[in-house]
């Protein structure tokens, strides 16, 4: 049987080459824009500066400089700016989270735990919101609540314990898998715990004393930082 050769024309050469080249070309830029959005992702999802690498050998308690005797050091303009403030940033974190942050009763809040942390947010309905930047802006909001419940007054230093614990425990969701936080949590292992996560370890530490409290706070939201959520809440409510 003869061999059936088949001779590409020139035009049909040129015309593979340029089919080749712009199919590169198109990978390229597939792969360029994946490699931007995994930046910007990775811009957005940085840790808090607080667990930044350069700020690893500081501990909550040392060098707090947060005077909050005003309003104007919350970055608010007066006293009824601080209850707008709260107003938002409990509306952020929902009703749901506010019940089980507050408990049924305000003025007896229930004591935080990690155990009651995962038991809450692993629930199907909720374990969506405890990953990325839904994670970060959740920690966010319940540190910043926590600052303004110190503000407040010491009758309402639980509520500010809760708040930090939950916003911890929302920042490392964003580092750590909630379904890694789930295991170690069956494994209860207090060391493996604390080298596993180091953010809600810190957190934990920071509430042994209302000093400790403002420190870590102070660590992990910068002025600047509290200016700018100070200015979310006015604004929503001038809206």
């Amino acid at each position: 049987m003869a061999k059936l050769s088949i001779k590409p024309s020139r035009p049909q050469i040129v015309a593979l080459i340029l089919y080749l080249n712009s199919s590169v070309a198109l990978c390229l830029f597939v792969d360029a824009a994946c490699n931007m959005v995994r930046s910007k992702t990775n811009r957005r999802h940085r840790r808090s500066p607080s667990f930044s690498s350069s700020n690893k050998t500081q501990c909550p308690g040392e060098g707090s400089s947060i005077s909050i005797s005003d309003p104007a050091s919350l970055g608010h303009r007066n006293r009824a700016d601080v209850q707008n403030s709260i107003d938002y940033h409990w509306s952020i974190l929902g009703s749901a989270a506010k019940t089980f942050i507050v408990g049924k009763d305000p003025e007896r809040p229930e004591q935080m735990s990690l155990t009651k942390l995962v038991d809450f947010w692993s629930q199907p309905q909720r374990i969506g919101s405890a990953r990325d930047s839904c994670a970060y802006s959740l920690s966010g909001s319940s540190w910043y609540l926590s600052l303004q419940y110190l503000y407040l007054g010491s009758e309402h230093l639980a509520i500010a314990r809760a708040l930090i614990l939950h916003g911890s425990f929302m920042c490392e969701c964003v580092e750590t898998p909630i379904e890694t936080i789930i295991e170690l949590c069956r494994d209860d292992d207090s060391k493996a715990i604390d080298f596993h996560l180091p953010i809600y370890a810190s957190g934990f530490r920071a509430c042994k004393s209302k000093e400790s409290m403002f420190a870590l706070l102070e660590r992990v939201m910068p002025i600047d930082y509290r200016r700018r959520m100070a200015f979310a809440s006015q604004k929503n409510k001038s809206v």
